[in-house]
């Protein structure tokens, strides 16, 4: 699923990033996935940034995040209250009014 959402980054013109995901095996798949995708088609990853899996206070993180100045955020996590968490830090933190994308992907099932 991260292989496409890293050639459509590239595709809009998306030059670097910071990636963010729950550190647990999907997250540090999709990862690697992303970044090596997105890497070889000529982008850069600022960052690799990698969350406990209970944590829902990403404040801090897009802190991090906003003061790197990336062209997008790419985000994975496990569903439920982390990721609900990513989203609402996201916003709070200014990210969107600061041009910084959101890349995600949903989940079936």
């Amino acid at each position: 699923m991260a292989v496409p959402v890293a050639k459509y980054a590239l595709e809009k013109n998306v030059k670097n990033v910071v990636s963010l995901v729950s550190d647990f095996g999907p997250g540090l798949d999709a990862e690697k996935a992303f970044n090596t995708a997105f890497v070889a088609g000529g982008g850069k990853v600022l960052e690799a940034i990698r969350a406990p899996l209970k944590t829902t206070d990403f404040g801090p993180l897009m802190q991090r995040v906003k003061a790197l100045k990336p062209d997008a955020l790419y985000v994975f996590g496990p569903g439920g209250p982390a990721t609900y968490a990513m989203v609402k830090a996201y916003n709070e933190a200014g990210l969107r009014a600061a041009g910084v994308r959101f890349l995600g992907h949903g989940r079936d099932g």
